[in-house]
This record gives C-alpha cells, sequence and structure tokens, in this order.
C-alpha cells in the first residue's frame, strides 16, 4: 500500500514548543496539528486527531526524534508502533505506548476511546492513560526503527516519574481486560 506523506496528519501533544528537529522531520505532512499538552495525553486524539482531515494519523511525544521514513516504510494499512529496540515485546496484549512513533487509521483510535469511554467514561484515568487505550485495543505491530530521547524526555511533569505511574498502569491493564 502506497502511502504519501501529504495524505497524512501529524499529531502531537505539548505544553511547550516543539523542538524544530521534530518539526523538520515532519516536512511534507498533509498537515501537523499539536495539541495542548496541559490537558493531558488525551488531548492527542480530543483535540487534534478528531479534527484531523486525513484517515491516516502520525504521532509522536515532543520529546524524541523518529526515524519517521524509517516507520512509514513499515505501514501496515492499519497500525504500527515504534518502540525501543529493548521494549519490543508488549507490555500486556499489545498495550505499548506510542511516544516514540505511531501509525494508526484514524478510526481506530476514536473507535477504541469510545468503546472504553462506554465502560468507563472520560474519567481522570482515561485523560492520562488514552495513549495505553488505543494501542491496547488495537492489536498492531511493534517495530524498532529508532528514536532518541531528548533532555525534556524525563522529569517531574512526565507521566512516567509521576509517584502514582505503576498503580494508574495497572489499573488501565485491568480495565482494557473487560474489554
Amino acid at each position: 500500500m502506497a502511502l504519501y506523506r501529504n495524505q497524512i496528519s501529524a499529531v502531537l501533544v505539548s505544553r511547550e514548543l516543539i523542538d524544530p528537529r521534530i518539526l523538520k522531520s515532519l516536512e511534507g505532512f498533509g498537515e501537523i496539528i499539536i495539541a495542548n499538552g496541559i490537558y493531558g495525553p488525551y488531548a492527542r486524539y480530543d483535540e487534534a486527531v478528531t479534527k484531523a482531515k486525513f484517515d491516516i494519523i502520525y504521532t509522536q511525544d515532543d520529546d524524541c526524534l523518529v526515524n519517521v521514513n524509517a516507520l512509514l516504510e513499515l505501514w501496515n494499512g492499519n497500525f504500527v508502533a515504534n518502540v525501543m529496540p529493548d521494549r519490543l515485546e508488549p507490555c500486556f496484549n499489545n498495550n505499548t505506548l506510542i511516544g516514540w512513533g505511531a501509525l494508526f487509521r484514524k478510526e481506530l483510535a476514536l473507535n477504541a476511546l469510545n468503546r472504553y469511554a462506554q465502560k468507563y467514561g472520560k474519567d481522570a484515568l482515561y485523560r492520562r492513560e488514552s495513549d495505553r487505550i488505543v494501542p491496547g485495543l488495537n492489536p498492531h505491530p511493534l517495530v524498532s526503527v529508532g528514536a532518541t530521547n531528548l533532555p525534556n524526555a524525563t522529569g517531574p511533569n512526565r507521566l512516567c516519574d509521576q509517584p502514582d505511574h505503576l498503580a494508574c498502569r495497572e489499573e488501565i491493564r485491568r480495565r482494557l481486560e473487560t474489554l
């Protein structure tokens, strides 16, 4: 399946200015939407994916550089996620984070979030863990095409550095297993 950059919506979430190197890697995409990260990861979907004009979505976090071209070459027509080499084994039921780059069909993301919200609502866990809900409810291959974390990849404002990170991850895993 041919994949053309100009037919892809790139969506990012950030509380700060996007690193120019990230924007350079997205040149040629049909559109680039930057959602306000102050509202959490769900802004990727509620603010960006829902507004995207293209059916194919590319996303990554604002704290890494991704080999976007290599990921585009591995597009399977539905959903593919890039992970670091040491994370090629899915956490649980293919529920991996998509911050190191992912391509997916818009309706797959929106359907997964709607399915979750019908049972659990759009509570704080939904807003925090939507980046686990989307891949967790959509089987997809994991690939490793490379990513380099930027200095802002760690710190007190990052979810993985929050004291309740493991408890939230376990609870979303439990909820996804019921769907």
